[in-house]
C-alpha cells in the first residue's frame, strides 16, 4: 500500500529524470504514442532533404568543373580568333609558319578540355562518363570539306513577275528561308518584272541581305541562276560556295545547308519544291572544260586528277566518282594511298585520308577547274575526330516533389555532353574542327581560310557563350533549392524539436513539484509509522 502511493511520485520523477539526462521528451513510443509518428514522419523529411542536400553537393561540383572548362575553352577561343586576325595580315611564309605552330597549341589545349576529367567521370561524355569521349584520327589535315552544293530550286524561266501590292493582284513576294544553324527569317522581294535569270537572282539576293536576321551576322546566302534554277547557298556556315567573285568572305564550318520553307514567291520562283541534292554537270572537253580537280594526298603526291564527265544529281553519285577519280590515279595508286570521299548531311564533299599513320595523314584541295563546281575552291582542312561518349544527359534530384503527380521530383542536368558543346550536334558548329581549320590554313598559308576561320571562331564562341549561359541558370536552380532546403530543414528541425526534445525549464520545474511532494510523502509515511509504533507500545 505505501509503496503503492510512493510509485506515483516516483515514477514521474524518474521519467523526468531521463528527459533531462536525454534531453528527449519522448525516450519510448509509450511516452507519447502521437507525437512518435510525428517525430518519425519529420525525421523521414529531414533524411530526404540531407539526401537532396547531399545531391545539391554533386551537382554543384560537376558545375563548377564545367564552368571552369568553359571559362578556359572561351580563353583558348580568344586566343586563336587573335591569332587568326594577326595572321590575316603576316606578311611572310615564316609569319604563318609560327601562327600554325600556335594555333597547333591552342588545338591540343582545347582537346584536351574536351577531355576534362573531374570528381571520378569525364564531365564531357555524357553517360559515358567512365569513357575518355574525344579521340582524334590522324592530324588536323586528314579530311578536306568542302561547301555547301545549295538549294536548287525547280526550273523557272523568266519574266517573272513579282507583286506585293493586293491592289494590283494576288501578293508573290514573301519568301521563307531557314538554315540548320537556326537562322530563320521570311524576306520580303522588290516588285517588279525580271526577264532574265540574273535579274531575278540578285533581287532574292538583294532581299535576303536587307533581312536583319541575315544582316546581323553578315552575309549568310547567296543566290545565283544557274540553268533553269535558282540556287541558294549558304556561305558563313559553309566554305566558298560558287559565288560571284564580289562576294564577302566566306567560312567553312558545320550544319550548313538552307531551304526555302514557304512563302508566297517559293512557287514562282522555283523554289517550293526545290532539293539540297547537287545538281552537278562535269565537262570533259572545250572550252567549258571543267573535270580536272588538284589535289595533294598524305604530303606525297601533289596531282591533278580528271573527274568522269557527267551530270551528277545525287551526293553519293557525286562522291563516289571523285573518289574514283583520285584513287584511280596512276601516281596516287603507286604511292599505295587512297582516300574516302562522303557527300555529307550538310551537302558538302568530304574528302578524307585513308592513311593509317595519324602524323602522315592529310589531304588539300589545290584548284582545278571542277574545284568550283564540286564547292571544293575554298574548303578547309578539318580534324576527324571520333566522338566516344553520347547525347546523355545525367539528371540529379535536388528536390521533394513539386507537384500533384506521382514520381515527379525536382530535378537538375548536371553534365554538359561533349557532341553539343564540342562537335555542334543539333545544329551548332564543331568548335574542334574550327581551331582546326585554322591551323591547316595557316600551315597551308590560306588567307581566305583564315578569314574563313575567323567566323568559325565567331560561331564557335557563340556557342560556348550559351552553353556558360544554360549552367549559370543550372547553378542558380541549384542555389534557390539549397537556400529551400536550409530553410526547410530548419522549420522541420524546429517542429521536430517542439514534440521530441525536453522543455528544461517545464521539466525542472515538475521535478521541483514532485521532489516536494517525494518529501512531503517520506514525511507523512515516516509521521504515521512512528505513530503506529507508539500505540502498540502503549498497547
Amino acid at each position: 500500500m505505501h509503496v503503492s502511493k510512493f510509485s506515483g511520485i516516483t515514477e514521474p520523477l524518474l521519467k523526468i529524470q531521463q528527459q533531462l539526462t536525454t534531453m528527449k521528451r519522448i525516450n519510448r513510443p509509450s511516452d507519447d504514442p502521437a507525437g512518435q509518428g510525428q517525430t518519425l514522419r519529420y525525421d523521414k523529411r529531414l533524411s530526404e532533404a540531407d539526401q537532396h542536400l547531399r545531391n545539391i553537393d554533386v551537382a554543384n561540383f560537376y558545375m563548377s568543373s564545367s564552368e571552369s572548362a568553359l571559362k578556359s575553352l572561351q580563353k583558348q577561343l580568344d586566343q586563336a580568333r587573335a591569332l587568326a586576325l594577326r595572321a590575316a595580315s603576316a606578311p611572310s611564309a615564316q609569319g604563318l609558319s609560327n601562327a600554325a605552330l600556335e594555333a597547333k597549341s591552342i588545338y591540343d589545349q582545347v582537346l584536351g578540355l574536351s577531355n576534362t576529367y573531374s570528381g571520378g567521370r569525364f564531365i564531357f561524355a555524357g553517360g559515358h562518363e567512365k569513357t575518355s569521349p574525344f579521340s582524334m584520327q590522324g592530324s588536323v589535315m586528314r579530311s578536306f570539306v568542302g561547301s555547301d552544293l545549295g538549294y536548287v530550286g525547280t526550273a523557272v524561266a523568266p519574266s517573272v513577275t513579282i507583286n506585293g501590292n493586293i491592289a494590283n493582284g494576288a501578293v508573290n513576294n514573301q519568301l521563307t528561308l531557314t538554315t540548320r544553324n537556326g537562322t530563320f527569317a521570311q524576306v520580303t522581294i522588290a516588285d517588279g518584272t525580271y526577264t532574265t535569270g540574273a535579274a531575278l537572282a540578285s533581287a532574292v539576293q538583294s532581299a535576303i541581305d536587307n533581312a536583319p536576321e541575315f544582316r546581323g551576322a553578315g552575309r549568310l546566302l547567296t543566290v545565283q541562276y544557274e540553268g533553269t534554277h535558282l540556287v541558294i547557298r549558304s556561305i558563313l556556315e559553309t566554305a566558298t560556295s560558287a559565288a560571284p567573285p564580289s562576294t564577302s568572305p566566306q567560312v567553312s564550318g558545320a550544319n550548313a545547308s538552307v531551304i526555302a520553307s514557304g512563302g508566297s514567291a517559293a512557287n514562282i520562283l522555283g523554289l517550293a519544291n526545290g532539293t539540297n541534292d547537287p545538281d552537278v554537270l562535269l565537262v570533259g572537253t572545250g572550252t567549258t572544260a571543267n573535270n580536272l580537280l588538284e589535289i595533294s594526298v598524305d604530303g606525297k603526291v601533289s596531282k591533278t586528277v580528271t573527274v568522269s564527265p557527267g551530270q551528277y544529281k545525287a551526293g553519293g553519285a557525286l562522291a563516289s566518282i571523285v573518289q574514283s577519280a583520285i584513287n584511280g590515279d596512276s601516281d596516287v595508286a603507286a604511292a599505295n594511298l587512297s582516300v574516302t570521299v562522303q557527300y555529307d548531311a550538310d551537302h558538302r564533299l568530304v574528302i578524307t585520308s585513308n592513311s593509317t599513320d595519324p602524323a602522315a595523314s592529310s589531304v588539300f584541295v589545290r584548284g582545278g577547274t571542277a574545284s568550283d563546281i564540286l564547292g571544293l575552291s575554298g574548303g578547309s582542312n578539318r580534324p576527324v575526330i571520333e566522338y566516344l561518349g553520347d547525347g546523355g544527359e545525367i539528371s540529379v534530384i535536388i528536390g521533394p516533389r513539386t507537384t500533384g503527380l506521382p514520381g515527379t521530383a525536382t530535378t537538375v542536368v548536371s553534365n554538359l555532353p561533349g557532341d553539343r558543346l564540342f562537335l555542334g550536334a543539333n545544329g551548332g558548329i564543331d568548335v574542334l574542327a574550327a581551331v582546326g581549320g585554322l591551323q591547316a590554313a595557316l600551315q597551308n598559308g590560306n588567307r581566305s581560310g583564315i578569314q574563313q576561320a575567323l567566323y568559325d571562331l565567331d560561331s564557335a564562341q557563340k556557342q560556348v557563350s550559351l552553353e556558360q549561359t544554360v549552367v549559370g541558370m543550372r547553378q542558380n536552380t541549384i542555389d534557390l533549392n539549397k537556400s529551400i532546403l536550409q530553410d526547410f530543414k530548419v522549420a522541420v528541425s524546429g517542429f521536430r524539436s517542439d514534440i521530441q526534445d525536453t522543455d528544461y525549464a517545464q521539466a525542472m520545474a515538475d521535478m521541483t513539484t514532485y521532489m516536494n511532494a517525494l518529501q512531503v510523502a517520506v514525511k507523512v509515511e515516516g509521521q504515521i509509522l512512528n505513530d503506529m509504533s507508539l500505540l502498540k507500545f502503549l498497547e
